[in-house]
């Protein structure tokens, strides 16, 4: 089996992309009153469900090496890099802790074992270019904008 990247990935998702895009025209009726209805949805969920088959006769490592590659920014977006510093985090551990209770902290492994290891946990602003340059204009004005933390994300207004 050829290694997990971006081509090899590409060469097992485009006959699902191009069957879906002729199957929906041919039967597009058989879809009316259902997500499925519009074609860009019909493609992105055949094309997650494909992308998942493939991915299930990979090992965890090569997933991993797959998600971790460098993905370019779209022109159209501006980013901020940013770290969490390690009093939030500090906060955010001691909050789960206390909400969680003794019983519920040793049923997801005790008190230390998913308590962040690095200091300071890497973070980006993300928000629309167009937005970044009106609030650099009007500084009162307040667009949304995501916080990405590294590992997952969150909608936060800067």
């Amino acid at each position: 089996m050829p290694d997990m990247n971006t081509l090899s990935v590409a060469a097992a998702t485009t006959p699902t992309v191009l069957s879906v895009g002729l199957s929906h025209y041919l039967t597009k009726s058989k879809h009316r009153g259902k997500p499925t209805y519009h074609i860009g949805y019909h493609q992105g969920l055949e094309l997650v469900r494909k992308f998942l088959t493939y991915a299930s006769h990979r090992t965890v490592e090569e997933l991993q090496a797959f998600t971790s590659q460098y993905v370019p920014v779209p022109a159209w977006v501006h980013v901020e890099e940013a770290t969490i510093d390690q009093k939030y985090l500090d906060q955010a551990a001691d909050q789960l802790v206390a909400q969680l209770g003794p019983d519920g902290v040793e049923k997801v492994g005790g008190k230390r074992w998913w308590r962040w290891r690095v200091k300071g946990l890497k973070a980006e602003w993300v928000e629309m270019r167009g937005h970044y340059w009106e609030r650099y204009k009007h500084p009162e004005w307040a667009p949304r904008t995501i916080l990405y933390v590294h590992g997952g994300g969150m909608l936060l207004e800067k």
